[in-house]
């Protein structure tokens, strides 16, 4: 699963994450560029509201209302997304057959 890192906590971090994308396939960059291109929309966004905690909370709401019903509508259609592999403690959505449907 592609994840957004703070690769700019250290220079040895930084290298760390560059040599990964050394060794991902076209599947894992495609979703490594979404999940960026996603992050870098959502940062940009924040930026222009503030990054208050109240704005932080509204967005990571509304991201995560979005999933849900993006999971919806893939398992009304029977289209099988890709699975969560490390859930946090929030209540994050899973694919249909990992947890509980959305």
């Amino acid at each position: 699963m592609a994840v957004i890192e703070n690769a700019a906590a250290s220079p040895e971090a930084l290298a760390k994450w560059r040599a990964s994308m050394r060794n991902m396939d076209r599947a894992e960059l495609l979703a490594q560029q979404l999940v960026q291109r996603g992050a870098e929309h959502a940062l940009a966004e924040l930026q222009k509201l503030g990054a208050t905690a109240a704005h932080c909370a509204a967005m990571l709401a509304s991201v995560r209302e979005a999933l849900i019903e993006v999971h919806t509508v893939a398992a009304a259609r029977g289209i099988d997304l890709v699975g969560y592999s490390a859930p946090g403690p929030e209540d994050t959505p899973r694919e249909t057959g990992e947890g509980d449907a959305r």
